[in-house]
């Protein structure tokens, strides 16, 4: 850490700046420098408006290296880096100060040797562990120029960055700050009207709370809850809490059910299955775009409240569409919108401005072709002339929708046969039923039962099945093969299965 300077006072006729810019961190490559121009004071006073920071290499900007954090790369090798900080007095004088340089940089994998800390006379109380409250201590601090104690502030730092309003003496430790070294800095004014500061020695990194029971309980706050190994059961309690898992959204498996949710780490050596209680938010380091942040359990679980035949309909609204398996994300989000009181035709409805619908059926489409399209989707044939040629005119003439001619078919293969109806009018219609049933099936096994969202493989697998049993074999180990990569570790996908939800057809 490098603590002199050099002062360039661009006017002489003023008050020189006073007081170090130092840098934090080591300089080697890979990691991570700090400037602290926190130590620089001036009588004059300072504009911070006009505050800039410039790094150097042996003494020449680096381009582009203007942030208060700098990264030493391998460019670096063999040089020093130091910082300028300039601003303009209140008395409109331009003043620089430069930091001593880092020793210079040594080759990349060079081990960082780190010599013990220096002694600060601004001490922290207390353990820095989530839960409990530290406090800074400042009664060692002595100034030849006397204090004056009414202008003291205090700053804490989580890893030298400011942490927004904590200015107190008190510092209550929150999970925010795992992994993080916690300080604080001293400011004031001396007798002599000086603006100076002092930081702390780091306190060591915030560990991650202790596991009783396997189980990790939250306030009546609004919680983040880590989740860690050992764990077996988070409990949010009371208010809007997040649980927090490491690494990639694409790792883990979340399970629903009537009884709760659970996420599994498939990494090997992860976290094992954490059950989930009165927790709101999924929170993942990467989470999928899909999502826009945290997975929202209010938006995306509430489906565990359908039974078995409102997931059939959701599932044959995907099949008319699209002719796919529904994804696992997609069927929980509109599920949950059923289960919130959206009816079937609202969801329908807002199919029909999907993107995905769109691309299948631009407006350029026909309506002929549109109902020869939805028909085949549905019962893997042709209409009936008679059927067909109603349906076309009453769409042609407006008085039914795209969507509304979509359950229409759907509800035709499903519903019982008129009274007096002929022998093949029966047999048609139960032949429509078990094919659309079977296709059912098939959308369950992808989205319900193994959870998967990839719309392209849910599409390759539906496409397989023609009617014939056979093919119903190999949609199914179609999807038995996706389901395998997407299991996979590190290359796998992220998948959300309802568990008992269902029945699945196809177990073994």
């Amino acid at each position: 850490m490098a603590e002199d300077m050099d002062v360039t006072t661009v006017s002489s006729d003023n008050n020189a700046p006073k007081g170090p810019v130092t840098i934090l961190g080591d300089a080697y490559i890979g990691e991570t420098l700090i400037a602290r121009p926190n130590g620089v004071g001036d009588a004059d006073g300072i504009d911070y408006d006009t505050v800039s920071l410039q790094w150097l290499r042996d003494g020449e900007p680096i381009a582009g290296a203007t942030d208060q954090k700098y990264t030493v790369t391998s460019d670096d090798f063999d040089t020093q880096i130091s910082v300028r900080y300039s601003y303009t007095d209140l008395g409109g004088t331009r003043e620089v100060v430069t930091s001593d340089p880092e020793p210079p940089v040594p080759a990349e994998d060079t081990q960082i040797i780190r010599a013990a800390s220096a002694y600060s006379p601004l001490v922290i109380l207390g353990d820095a562990t989530v839960g409990d409250y530290i406090l800074a201590r400042p009664n060692a601090v002595t100034d030849e120029n006397g204090i004056d104690y009414s202008s003291a502030t205090f700053q804490w730092l989580r890893d030298g960055d400011p942490i927004p309003g904590a200015t107190s003496q008190r510092y209550d430790v929150t999970e925010a700050d795992i992994g993080a070294e916690i300080s604080v800095e001293y400011s004031y004014l001396d007798l002599l009207g000086t603006a100076k500061s002092l930081t702390s020695n780091p306190k060591p990194e915030v560990p991650n709370p202790a596991v009783e029971d396997g189980i990790l309980e939250g306030t009546p706050a609004a919680d983040i809850l880590t989740a860690v190994a050992g764990l077996q059961q988070i409990d949010g309690g009371d208010g809007a809490d997040t649980a927090v898992f490491a690494g990639d959204q694409t790792h883990y498996t979340v399970s629903f059910s009537v009884d709760g949710v659970t996420v599994t780490d498939r990494t090997e050596g992860g976290l094992g299955t954490i059950a989930l209680d009165h927790v709101e938010l999924i929170d993942f380091d990467f989470n999928l775009p899909i999502f826009g942040g945290p997975m929202d359990l209010e938006q995306f679980g509430g489906h565990t409240g359908l039974d078995a035949e409102a997931f059939e309909d959701l599932i044959g609204v995907y099949i008319a569409y699209f002719n796919r398996a529904p994804d696992a994300i997609g069927l929980s989000f509109w599920g949950t919108e059923f289960a919130n009181g959206a009816s079937l035709e609202e969801i329908a409805s807002l199919f029909a401005v999907q993107d995905e619908t769109a691309a299948a059926y631009p407006e350029t489409l026909s309506n002929t072709d549109f109902a020869t399209a939805v028909y085949n989707n549905v019962l893997g044939r042709a209409a009936d002339q008679e059927g067909f040629d109603f349906w076309v005119g009453t769409l042609d003439a407006g008085t039914v929708t795209r969507d509304q001619f979509i359950l229409a078919v759907l509800e035709g293969a499903t519903a019982n046969p008129p009274a007096g109806a002929s022998q093949d009018f029966v047999d048609q219609q139960q032949a429509d039923r078990a094919y659309l049933e079977t296709k059912i099936d098939i959308g369950a096994y992808f989205a319900v039962h193994k959870g998967m969202s990839n719309a392209a493989d849910a599409a390759q697998a539906m496409a397989l099945f023609d009617g014939s049993q056979g093919s119903v074999q190999d949609a199914v180990e179609a999807i038995e093969g996706h389901y395998t990569d997407a299991l996979d570790a590190s290359s796998g996908d992220f998948l959300m299965p309802i568990v008992g939800v269902m029945d699945d057809p196809f177990a073994v």
